[in-house]
């Protein structure tokens, strides 16, 4: 599916062995807004699940990114408001609003979660529990990020393909709990390109980067005064 998305038909990554970690903890440019554009959902549950972030203190603090009725082309945009809170805009693949939502996290390190009928599952694999009896944390996103050689078209039509940089990322999603028979492992059940949201280094550094980050909510400020 994703070398069907390039304009030359091969992604110049190889899905298995070249994807990015670490991957379970992320954060947003703090000069411009961070993009998350619906590339495509090959899921019977395609029109229930819903993918978000969340706050690392607190699950069930979260904002949605897209919900059941988005389709390919939709985007999402996560900003930082005068008050240093989350803003996510939501567009359809025509660019118009359809629907906006903001809320306080406890610092601006978040991970991804997928809400599925199968349950929820988080950037963080520990936090997804060991359904497949093998000892180890399921990991339900994988992340591929882009090297500049290859044109994603967003849209699957054809009509526009733009560079995948080093700024760009493809998070690919398993929307269906692992158990001791396997399960196909495709991770194509909910798959989109980011912009401008860069993984965190090491979970170790986490707090300090939380300081480092403490004055995005400032600069955002001193941006848009």
């Amino acid at each position: 599916m994703l070398n069907q998305r390039t304009q030359d038909g091969t992604l110049d990554q190889d899905v298995k062995t070249d994807q990015y970690q670490p991957d379970e903890v992320w954060t947003i440019d703090a000069a411009a807004a961070a993009n998350a554009r619906m590339l495509f959902e090959v899921a019977g549950n395609a029109h229930l699940n819903t993918l978000g972030i969340y706050d690392l203190n607190n699950t069930a603090n979260t904002l949605t990114l897209f919900d059941g009725s988005a389709t390919n082309g939709y985007v999402s945009t996560l900003d930082v408001n005068i008050f240093g809170d989350f803003v996510v805009t939501k567009r359809d693949a025509a660019s118009l609003v359809v629907g906006q939502e903001a809320g306080s996290f406890s610092s601006y390190n978040f991970g991804f979660f997928l809400n599925t009928p199968d349950g929820i599952f988080y950037s963080q694999s520990a936090l997804n529990g060991d359904y497949d009896l093998d000892g180890l944390d399921d990991d339900h996103m994988i992340a591929i990020q882009g090297t500049g050689v290859d044109s994603i078209d967003p849209f699957g039509n054809g009509s526009f393909y733009g560079a995948f940089g080093l700024q760009n990322f493809i998070l690919a999603w398993e929307d269906l709990r692992f158990d001791a028979n396997g399960i196909d492992y495709d991770y194509n059940d909910m798959v989109v390109l980011v912009e401008s949201f860069f993984p965190v280094p090491e979970p170790g550094t986490l707090a300090l980067l939380g300081l480092g980050l403490a004055g995005l909510g400032a600069a955002r400020r001193r941006q848009k005064a």
